[in-house]
């Protein structure tokens, strides 16, 4: 069940008779076709409008089990997830107060609203799919019996998109023509443990790195722990796994209530440990060797004295292609880094039905995992006459949510790379640069709710690794976020043809949860 009220504000035109081939002002309404909601058909068919599918809105709200109600032209929509307002015949839509594109402007035909169906994707974070073969859209709500799919976590985890999207931007900036890879889920996840013990100015400016202005605590741990739930929760083909740890100083005194949220929202491990022993980043390192798969094997060098504890989370990832490449289809290729000369790569092949897009300034491709199709890899690759780095710049959440509403099932041809990313990154700079450098000043630093000054705890450094591989039969990838606490010493329709021979961008997405696990750029294989 939909939980928010949706408000949409329709200015009401003139009807539009719907008959078959029937041509009114340079709109064309084709046959109509079936509309299924959540394993049900629906009495009213939508139409197609010059190529574009239309849905009944009322017909597909009343079926997701909301109440719709007119008023005066506005038309009310209690009981859904989203805040929505749409003027018939304008190509935008507001979605919880941001502006989305759509398809074609909604229509009033047959004195039916009828809107876009890809559109029900951005407002209501339904799975929309269409079936050519049987002309039907078919459309699931989050969490509809018998999917197999989980509803959505709740807003605050929403966290890792603009999160994940401003931190891949600095590093990108940061690290221009490189390859990058990051796990932005495990980098706010770790954030998010340490932000329990943040108070004052401290905490308010996590709270804005993170984006969780406005969300308490305690909602914040909970959305967390249904979260990691989710995540852990596995699927045929798919092997996700996400732990946490705390290691603690031996014999240093904490605040039993940091202690106990870490353990119970985020299933940490928390265990004392003798810092000043020689063998002490040797157990830390083989904890995150064996919740990463042996994919990483290190994440602390060296304890500084002053360290009193860390905190780390892992992710691994291992995912089977839905349709795996044939290894005999596997050519060397050219491949042409920008600023480089051009290299002969490995380059995969094969041809099948891709959900794709495009438009003019790229093109990109969803390449799924597992027998459900519970995660995938999408592929953006930039046009000819554009470059990785412009499309980078137009890379955030409000334009994913978009771009991701445009993709439709395509006959076609993919050619991509074999490659291999090893990323490490201390994020000490990177997170100041995106507002909370507070929190690295060893004597403005409020963490008072994880250690009672005296000595004042600051965070000594935030360290992240992130290694991935991708071959013919699928992805293994694996992050580990260490958080060092430090305190201040008394001594961071047509086919296509893709092939990826220059530099792209490409994130591992969980679709179950909508949680972007990994974004990398790849300069050169």
């Amino acid at each position: 069940m939909l939980k928010k009220a949706v408000v949409l504000t329709v200015v009401l035109v003139l009807p539009l008779v719907f008959v078959m081939r029937l041509m009114l002002g340079g709109v064309t309404y084709a046959a109509g076709f079936t509309v299924i909601v959540d394993g049900k058909q629906l009495e009213i068919a939508g139409v197609i409008d010059n190529g574009r599918t239309l849905v009944p809105l009322r017909a597909v709200f009343e079926a997701l089990g909301t109440q719709v109600t007119y008023d005066q032209g506005v038309i009310a929509v209690a009981g859904s997830q989203a805040d929505v307002r749409l003027r018939v015949g304008s190509r935008t839509a507001d979605v919880n107060g941001r502006p989305h594109l759509l398809d074609v402007p909604s229509r009033i035909v047959d004195g039916r609203t009828m809107v876009p169906f890809r559109f029900l994707a951005e407002a209501l974070d339904c799975k929309v799919e269409w079936k050519p073969a049987g002309r039907t859209v078919v459309i699931t709500s989050p969490g509809a019996p018998g999917t197999g799919k989980k509803p959505p976590t709740p807003p605050a985890a929403g966290m890792t998109k603009d999160f994940g999207f401003n931190l891949f931007a600095a590093l990108a900036k940061e690290d221009a023509g490189e390859n990058i890879f990051v796990s932005p889920v495990s980098v706010a996840l770790a954030l998010s443990m340490v932000y329990n013990g943040a108070d004052t100015e401290t905490k308010k400016a996590m709270a804005e790195v993170l984006g969780v202005q406005g969300v308490s605590v305690e909602d914040l741990n909970k959305t967390n722990q249904a979260l990691l739930k989710a995540l852990n929760s596995p699927a045929p083909g798919v092997r996700l796994d996400v732990a946490n740890s705390l290691w603690a100083k031996q014999d240093a005194v904490f605040v039993a209530e940091f202690l106990e949220t870490v353990k119970r929202y985020y299933s940490a491990e928390v265990a004392e440990l003798d810092f000043i022993a020689p063998e002490a980043p040797a157990v830390i390192n083989k904890w995150v060797q064996d919740k990463t798969n042996g994919k990483i094997d290190k994440i602390v060098e060296r304890i500084d004295p002053d360290d009193v504890m860390y905190l780390i989370n892992a992710i691994y990832f291992l995912g089977t292609w839905t349709t795996e490449f044939d290894r005999a289809e596997t050519r060397e290729q050219p491949f042409y880094p920008a600023g480089r000369a051009r290299e002969q790569v490995p380059m995969m092949s094969k041809s099948g039905d891709f959900r794709y897009f495009r438009d003019a300034n790229f093109e990109a491709v969803e390449l799924p995992y597992g027998k459900d199709q519970s995660a995938g890899m999408y592929i953006f690759l930039p046009s000819r006459d554009s470059n990785l780095e412009e499309f980078q710049r137009n890379l955030n959440a409000a334009n994913w949510t978009m771009w991701q509403s445009r993709f439709a099932t395509k006959e076609g041809r993919i050619s991509l790379p074999r490659f291999s990313i090893e990323y490490e990154k201390t994020l000490n700079e990177i997170l100041s640069g995106m507002g909370m450098g507070i929190a690295f000043q060893p004597y403005a630093a409020d963490f008072s709710k994880l250690l009672t000054p005296p000595p004042q705890a600051y965070i000594g450094e935030v360290k992240h690794k992130a290694v991935v591989d991708v071959d013919e039969r699928g992805t293994e990838a694996a992050a580990v976020t260490s958080i060092s606490v430090r305190v201040v010493s008394l001594r961071p329709d047509e086919t296509f043809n893709m092939v990826v021979d220059r530099p792209f961008f490409f994130a591992i997405v969980d679709k179950q949860t909508d949680t972007l696990l990994f974004m990398g750029s790849v300069t050169h294989p």
